[in-house]
């Protein structure tokens, strides 16, 4: 359906940056800029997720999906895949990982607009790392739409209230019913890990009853975490020994050292 002249307003934030179990979630939504004029957003209580209940959360995530003009889509960051990038040898650092989230949500909503014929007029991101860098990424990807990146935009800016209670909600969803694998299901102790934040006891306790001493956690836990090195360490885990290994180069007899897990045949 063609809307050829209608603007659009957007808003970008995420849920569970900080939690060292489960995914962090990145919301986006959008809806026809005379909505926001005219205070219809507010009205409905699209405002920071954090200041309501999980209950309040749920009954506006539902009222997203029945309201007009009014749209949005959540992208999932696994501990899994949190883990992979962060740890891995070129290392991409939480707000890299982050900024990229915000692009692949963009880039959905610049195609739907763009189906439609219809116009972004302005996108209000939650600010994530430096202002600059952050609006400078954007509108580079973006030439010619205008971003405004402010620190608690989720308060400011309703749109981004609405994106930051589509993905919360998401988050919560997946914390309160995780998806484990019967071996780690079977790993025993405490079977609520709480919210997932560090300070949380109910974390705290589920990271001491669940470590096993040479697999350390189930994919559910960020493994790059400082928090985790902390638990492995008090919970005696053991140590993995890196050392250089030895590759042959072409067919010299020269060798290549790289870094490499020790291991031995047999076990």
């Amino acid at each position: 359906m063609s809307e050829e002249g209608v603007e659009y307003v957007v808003g970008i934030d995420e849920a569970g940056r900080g939690p060292v179990i489960g995914p962090m979630v990145y919301g986006i939504g959008w809806c026809r800029s005379d909505i926001t004029e005219r205070g219809e957003l507010k009205k409905a209580g699209f405002v920071d997720s954090k200041t309501l209940t999980a209950a309040k959360r749920t009954v506006l995530r539902d009222r997203m999906d029945k309201f007009d003009n009014l749209h949005y889509k959540t992208r999932v960051l696994s501990a899994k895949e949190l883990s992979r990038r962060m740890m891995a040898v070129t290392r991409d650092s939480l707000n890299a990982i982050s900024h990229q989230a915000a692009v692949e949500l963009m880039h959905h909503v610049v195609q739907w607009c763009n189906e439609r014929k219809a116009r972004i007029k302005a996108v209000y991101v939650d600010q994530v790392g430096p202002v600059g860098q952050y609006k400078g990424l954007l509108e580079r990807e973006f030439p010619g739409i205008t971003f405004v990146v402010e620190a608690k935009a989720d308060f400011k800016y309703n749109i981004v209230g609405a994106a930051s209670i589509a993905a919360k909600v998401h988050r919560d969803h997946l914390i309160e019913a995780p998806v484990l694998s019967e071996q780690e299901r079977g790993w025993g102790g405490t079977t609520s890990w709480g919210s997932g934040y560090p300070a949380d006891p109910l974390c705290k306790a589920w990271l001491a009853d669940h470590c096993d001493p040479v697999f350390g956690y189930p994919e559910c836990v960020r493994f790059s975490w400082k928090t985790v090195d902390t638990a492995l360490e008090a919970n005696e885990a053991a140590e993995v020994q890196y050392a250089p290994q030895r590759e042959r180069v072409g067919n010299d007899r020269g060798y290549l050292s790289t870094c490499g897990l020790s291991h031995s045949s047999g076990i």
